[in-house]
């Protein structure tokens, strides 16, 4: 049995449990969400073909009326390195009026070879 994909949704907030049928989908295939420091946008990092693996962040428009994100993703942050967010306790992604703070874990490996006779 292969791992489903991970999915970022929004419920509203009660004392208690929201029904899944009330909870509205943002993403698919996506996981690690955050809120921007105004509450207006939500940031998440898009799967790729390693579910492990994150080189990108995107965000949804989110309106607090009606409770659901709007619009089309908007690209925030792409990288070509082999670098991917730290998901560890006390690292989680933080959104200022003006920046994202990401702890990024570089875990390539270097191969060093060297003939010796």
């Amino acid at each position: 049995m292969s791992p489903s994909s991970p999915n970022v949704y929004v419920a509203p907030f009660r004392e208690r449990s929201t029904p899944e049928s009330e909870w509205a989908v943002v993403a698919r295939a996506a996981s690690h969400p955050f809120w921007s420091a105004d509450g207006q946008l939500l940031f998440y990092t898009p799967t790729g073909t390693n579910q492990v693996v994150r080189s990108a962040v995107r965000a949804r428009h989110f309106i607090a009326a009606s409770g659901r994100a709007e619009g089309e993703p908007i690209a925030v942050y792409a990288s070509t390195e082999m670098l991917m967010p730290a998901y560890l306790p006390g690292t989680a992604a933080i959104a200022t009026p003006d920046q994202i703070i990401l702890v990024l874990g570089d875990f390539r490996g270097d191969i060093w070879m060297m003939d010796i006779r």
